[in-house]
Order: structure tokens, then sequence, then C-alpha cells
């Protein structure tokens, strides 16, 4: 999803958010919604330390975390079928 966000499409989306996306999400749903919160606060200190230390900008890091999501939901419908 990367490779097709960064290279093929050129929207520069973020390793960095898609790396914790991907990890947090699969937490979610696999332990269970009682993580999600918890789960939110470590994103939000990760996405928070990019802007700050100018890693990333807002766009970036969406487009990352979309990545993560995307290939989640990807291999969701695949298992469904």
């Amino acid at each position: 999803m990367l490779t097709l966000f960064n290279k093929v499409i050129s929207l520069h989306a973020s390793g960095h958010a898609c790396s914790i996306t991907g990890p947090l999400v699969l937490m979610t749903y696999f332990i269970g919604w009682k993580w999600l919160i918890p789960c939110l606060l470590v994103f939000i200190l990760i996405i928070w330390s990019s802007l700050v230390l100018k890693r990333h900008t807002v766009k970036e890091l969406f487009f990352g975390s979309l990545c993560a999501i995307i290939a989640f939901l990807f291999n969701l419908m695949i298992g469904l079928l």
C-alpha cells in the first residue's frame, strides 16, 4: 500500500504512521475494543511527536495511517471470501 501511495499515486504517505497504525488496528480488532482508548493515546503521542519534530506533515501522516487501514480491510475482506 505504501508503494502504491508513494510511487504510483505520489501522495507521500508516512511509513511511520503506517507502521504504528497497523499494530494498533490489529490489537483493537483481535484483543478487543477495550484497547481502543489506550491505542488512540499512543497513536496521538506518536503523531504529535512526528509533527513537533517536523518529520512529517499532517497530510503524510493521514495517508500513512490510511494505508494501514486499507491493507487491514483488504485482508479482512479476503478472509471472508
